[in-house]
């Protein structure tokens, strides 16, 4: 796929947070805090946006894509879950 580029500063978070809604304090902490899960969900964010051009594709592949997206995004909703519901305080940037 072309033109996939990192996300732009800020707006992943803006977007997670609409989409997990109710876990706004964990995950403004979080994502300040920890490097690891600012590049999660700067993964999530691009991973949103390349299966919304692939939804809007009719080529030969693009369903193909479509269901890998949608695959890899569910993925990463699961880890960004997890990660917020560990009880655990975490430390460092890691």
């Amino acid at each position: 796929m072309e033109n996939v580029s990192e996300a732009p500063f800020g707006q992943a978070l803006v977007h997670v947070l609409q989409h997990f809604a109710g876990w706004t304090r964990q995950i403004e902490s979080e994502y300040h805090r920890s490097e690891t899960f600012r590049a999660l969900c700067d993964d999530w964010w691009i991973c949103v946006e390349a299966r919304d051009r692939w939804r809007s594709s009719e080529g030969p592949v693009a369903a193909e894509r479509r269901h890998e997206y949608g695959e890899w995004l569910a993925e990463l909703e699961q880890e960004i879950e997890e990660w917020l519901k560990r009880p655990e305080p975490r430390t460092g940037s890691t």
